[in-house]
């Protein structure tokens, strides 16, 4: 009795997934790369000694996960997809809301994590930034007239410009990073008054000057000194 208590939380994957998690791992180890085309779902079907309609099942679980697309639109075959970090982005955003929800994430540790990547994101982006860069940066900075919106509008003007940042760096998973917990950590309950909403945006434009510069130690001091509000907003 005793062991069928221990197992009754034991999850059994179905025949679909362990042919996808089979899959998975041949991509995961590369031996299945980017372009390479599946076998037909016959023959998949043939090797696994499974029905077709349990292939399909399986192919839709790759597909659900952007590990594999159709060769094109109309076509019955597969191919292994190409991965680029975006393709990451919702599911690193539930990760961190779910972790928030069930609270194994703390506000304080998700602002935390936020200094441990978007401080260093700074003197990367004031060092890969090109003149396009500037640019678009430059229109995302916010303007006095700013003060006059609402508080989230205010939230939202500032996570345009940290995302942007963070692009800046010419990696493309900091961007991804970034995104995920700049919009994770502004679903959380703010606290912030009309008069207190100005130091949402405090320091934005002495941070822009410093990338724009190409100083690398001006721009982590910038970053630092705008994100130490950050960490006031939930306290109460």
């Amino acid at each position: 009795m005793e062991l069928f208590t221990k197992l009754k939380d034991f999850e059994l994957q179905s025949v679909p997934l362990q042919i996808a998690t089979a899959i998975q791992k041949q991509i995961y180890n590369q031996d299945l790369k980017p372009g390479d085309r599946l076998p037909k779902q016959e023959e998949l079907a043939d090797f696994f000694a499974v029905s077709r309609p349990t292939i399909r099942e399986a192919l839709d679980l790759l597909m659900e996960s952007q590990l594999i697309q159709r060769e094109s639109p109309k076509s019955k075959s597969y191919v292994i997809a190409n991965f680029h970090p975006d393709k990451a982005l919702k599911s690193v955003q539930d990760i961190i809301l779910l972790s928030l929800t069930f609270n194994t994430l703390t506000k304080w540790e998700l602002y935390a994590i936020r200094e441990m990547i978007e401080i260093p994101c700074a003197a990367l982006a004031a060092k890969n930034r090109t003149e396009e860069d500037i640019r678009e940066l430059e229109l995302l900075l916010p303007g006095p007239e700013i003060l006059t919106k609402s508080v989230p509008e205010i939230f939202e003007a500032d996570a345009r410009f940290h995302i942007k940042l963070a692009e800046c760096t010419r990696n493309p998973l900091a961007k991804t990073l970034v995104e995920s917990l700049v919009y994770a950590y502004f679903k959380l309950d703010i606290f912030i008054s009309e008069v207190e909403k100005c130091s949402i945006i405090d320091g934005l434009p002495e941070l822009f000057e410093a990338v724009k510069n190409g100083d690398e130690e001006e721009a982590k001091e910038k970053m630092t000194e705008h994100m130490k509000h950050f960490k006031y907003y939930h306290k109460k």
